[in-house]
């Protein structure tokens, strides 16, 4: 038996993100919604300007998540009011973001990897695979980051590193192969 059910107006396909008292995710019908962790009463929600499939990511006191609305917005977690707003995208953001080294890094159905100021919002830059292809993008690929470089693994079949301080990419691969559609690598 569960501890809590909360229903949404709208479907949800955003992965949740926790706090120490708090569980955010997005729903189809353009909301962010903030539980207590606790109890799942609604401590507060925001009203996006179109669904908002993306997930969440937390760090302190801000919520970060990019929306339908072509937007991506830091919200705070304990009031729901938003801190900033990004609206430079040409597309929606459905993937998870990556908080490294200040930066908020996401892709969006623009055919973009994007990197904001995590305390502004700032566009610090914008990187793009090259693909005429918008589902070939980096849009729904999740980054990692490691000792300055931003990984990212699109449906390209590419592996890209890019340098996070300017978003200029270091190398690309597409190496590894699969043999016969049998799943092996080469």
């Amino acid at each position: 038996m569960p501890n809590w059910k909360y229903k949404a107006g709208g479907a949800i396909f955003s992965s949740p993100a926790i706090s120490k008292n708090s569980v955010v995710f997005g729903s189809a019908e353009g909301y962010v919604h903030c539980l207590n962790i606790n109890n799942g009463k609604l401590t507060w929600k925001y009203k996006a300007g179109a669904a908002v499939l993306g997930s969440p990511l937390i760090n302190g006191d801000t919520v970060f998540i990019g929306g339908s609305d072509n937007s991506f917005i830091a919200l705070n977690i304990k009031k729901g009011n938003i801190v900033w707003k990004f609206s430079g995208l040409e597309g929606p953001v459905v993937s998870t973001p990556l908080l490294y080294e200040d930066k908020i890094v996401f892709g969006a159905w623009d055919g973009n990897l994007y990197a904001l100021n995590k305390n502004t919002g700032l566009l610090l830059w914008k990187w793009n695979n090259g693909s005429s292809i918008c589902n070939y993008s980096p849009a729904a690929c999740i980054p990692v980051a490691h000792e300055g470089v931003v990984y990212v693994v699109a449906p390209d079949r590419y592996i890209s590193a890019i340098n996070i301080t300017d978003g200029k990419p270091l190398w690309r691969n597409n190496d590894a192969t699969a043999a016969n559609g049998q799943g092996f690598i080469q």
